[in-house]
């Protein structure tokens, strides 16, 4: 198990349906001493947030992280209540994504239904394979920062930068 599900943290960020758009809500945990762990309070909140785009009656069964992979296992109602559209689709496994996309050791999802891998929520999405998170904008950032000064100090060039001799 990686240091994501032994680490508590004092605030945690869900996102879920504020005037139609998935917007971050931020939640303090009242005693991160004696909580869970942060990735399955995250969630948890998630699911019981009232503008949740998750489907009604959804219970989180579990996460599992190891090696940058979250397996985050629902209960039935998971696709047995989606109502929505392609839309709705979208919301729904795209605050999950989100919502996961918080922690530096989570890059990929796995969303499954009783301990098992769904072809799709609605059927606009393939959730057969592991999805990657949706970082917050300024953590993409700083990667993609990151990115390109290891580039640059390795002296490889982004196309169109370098000056012909």
């Amino acid at each position: 198990m990686n240091t994501l599900m032994n680490t508590l943290t004092k605030s945690l960020t869900v996102f879920s349906l504020l005037a139609g758009s998935l917007l971050p809500l931020s939640a303090i945990q009242a005693n991160s001493a004696t909580s869970p762990a942060p990735a399955q309070s995250a969630i948890t909140m998630l699911l019981t947030t009232p503008s949740s785009p998750l489907p009604m009656g959804t219970k989180l069964l579990g996460i599992r992280v190891a090696d940058g992979l979250a397996t985050v296992d629902f209960s039935r109602e998971f696709a047995d209540n989606f109502s929505g559209g392609d839309s709705a689709e979208m919301r729904a496994v795209n605050s999950i994504l989100r919502t996961m996309g918080q922690f530096p050791t989570v890059s990929w999802v796995q969303v499954q239904v009783e301990g098992q891998s769904i072809d799709s929520l609605g059927g606009l999405l393939v959730l057969t394979d592991p999805l990657p998170v949706i970082r917050p904008l300024g953590q993409s950032e700083m990667l993609l920062a990151r990115h390109m000064h290891r580039k640059a100090a390795s002296g490889h060039h982004l196309a169109g930068t370098h000056k012909k001799a």
